[in-house]
């Protein structure tokens, strides 16, 4: 009930006043105010059932001159002028209650969080309600008025259901005026006040309920909207997963889990204080780490899902039991990736390493392959002449003979040469190939412990795929054996 609508104050009349002089007090305001309107107080302060819900919304225990302080303080509040804010807790029980009500049905807050604190006031007063002590202080006064009493806390109890259905509406009314993100910040503020510590001021109390059961009704379309969003979002990067704008993608959709996160949280400090979850929060969160596991261990884009990762230990430090397991994610993510820092050193180094060796066998190929041509063709000169050379006549037949048998034996000679060339030629090629079975037998030794110790899908793929390297290599080494074999047969045969 406003205070300016209470026939208390309609008729000026006090708790203690008896129904003659109530009667007189209407008569006498009859005749300068609306005369319906006093009629209607009077017959609410001289009925008992009725006059119990305007004895609530007033002063009881609290002497006319306090209660005209208390009228002038409201009063220049509702006309918005300049007041100093009165000390409200110099009073107790309803009156303060009382107090706190039309202090927050007509006071122009600075921000949210002044409107938040009024808000924590008003629900801690209307829980210190003690009914059988009010039940005690109205007889009090109805025993002096000449009224009957009251004879059940029940129905202050009752009345009491009024009072908190009116504060419900004043603070909706307040609400009207704010933003939704001021609106968010309201409720999160509120939230945290009450449910966040233990060891906080405020408690729980039916004010407070009341305000968030109405946030999360209000906020439920936009939370739906967004959780689409988000699905949405994930969808894309699911399907454009290779574009080179998946970094953009993460960060959109880092945003919009931000934003549901910070209209959710309110909710999920609730339900951790109950003890319960918040389901929709922890919905989304699964969906999220879902992702981060996909890219990570279908499409090992493992930088990405330790970004996703990282983000929900920061939203969602609320959810109890998901914070454990993305912090087990997250240390195993972080495993993978200091293995992946080590195996591309080992990759960059084994690179190195095989260079320079190859280099090396190359260049000793190229030397005994420039060798073997020397023998066969025979020296320099015989290639290009000998310019100081004088021409003869043909030695007789005997000579032509002799020289032919020592040509004969010189190109027996230059085959088996390039045959021995060629036979430590395989030798060398044969090592080289020896080397890489042996580089690609450490790798799959190295990709089989990171799958061990990482469970990454990531490893098997390239365990698989070094696998088949080995395979190919192997059949070119056992190829190349044979070649070898039958080289050696074919030089001992012609020696």
């Amino acid at each position: 009930m406003n205070i300016f609508d209470n026939p208390f104050f309609v008729l000026g009349a006090t708790t203690r006043d008896n129904r003659r002089k109530i009667i007189e007090l209407a008569d006498e305001k009859n005749l300068s105010s609306d005369s319906d309107r006093c009629l209607q107080a009077r017959n609410d302060l001289t009925n008992p059932r009725k006059r119990l819900a305007a004895e609530i919304s007033w002063f009881p225990g609290v002497s006319p001159k306090r209660i005209e302080g208390i009228i002038t303080y409201l009063t220049a509040l509702r006309d918005h002028e300049l007041v100093e804010e009165m000390d409200i807790w110099q009073f107790e029980g309803i009156a303060r209650l009382t107090i706190a009500i039309n202090q927050l049905r007509y006071k122009e807050h600075a921000d949210i969080f002044e409107a938040g604190y009024d808000i924590l006031h008003l629900n801690s007063f209307f829980e210190e309600i003690n009914t059988e002590r009010m039940l005690s202080l109205l007889n009090e006064e109805r025993l002096v008025s000449g009224f009957p009493m009251i004879d059940s806390p029940s129905l202050i109890a009752d009345e009491l259901r009024n009072v908190r259905s009116e504060i419900n509406e004043i603070i909706n009314q307040k609400l009207q005026l704010l933003s939704q993100e001021e609106y968010m910040h309201l409720a999160t503020m509120i939230a945290k006040e009450c449910y966040e510590s233990e060891e906080s001021v405020y408690e729980d109390g039916v004010v407070v309920e009341d305000f968030l059961n109405s946030y999360q009704l209000n906020i439920k379309d936009t939370l739906d909207t967004g959780m689409q969003q988000i699905v949405t979002s994930r969808e894309n990067i699911i399907e454009n997963v290779t574009n080179d704008d998946l970094d953009i993608q993460i960060n959109e959709l880092i945003n919009l889990v931000s934003q549901w996160d910070m209209l959710a949280q309110p909710l999920q400090l609730i339900a951790r204080y109950k003890g319960t979850k918040h389901i929709d929060s922890e919905n989304l969160a699964y969906i999220i780490r879902d992702l981060a596991i996909d890219l990570n261990n279908t499409h090992y884009k493992t930088d990405q899902s330790i970004k996703l990762i990282s983000t929900l230990q920061d939203v969602f430090a609320e959810l109890p039991e998901f914070a454990e397991r993305i912090e087990e994610d997250n240390e195993s993510l972080q495993r993978i990736k200091l293995g992946q820092i080590e195996q591309e050193k080992e990759n960059q180094e084994m690179i190195r390493h095989n260079s320079e060796n190859k280099l090396s066998v190359l260049m000793g190929i190229f030397v005994m392959l420039f060798v073997a041509v020397l023998c066969f063709t025979g020296p320099l000169s015989s290639l290009f002449g000998n310019s100081n050379s004088v021409t003869t006549t043909k030695p007789t037949n005997n000579t032509s003979t002799k020289n032919s048998s020592k040509t004969g034996t010189q190109t027996k000679q230059q085959r088996l040469n390039t045959m021995k060339n060629e036979i430590d030629a395989k030798l060398v090629i044969m090592k080289i190939m020896e080397n890489d079975l042996d580089d690609l037998t450490s790798d799959l030794d190295h990709y089989e412990r990171l799958y061990y110790s990482t469970g990454s899908e990531m490893y098997i793929d390239r365990y698989n795929r070094a696998y088949e390297d080995y395979q190919s290599l192997y059949n070119q080494y056992d190829k190349t054996i044979v070649d070898y074999n039958r080289l050696v047969e074919e030089y001992n045969k012609g020696i």
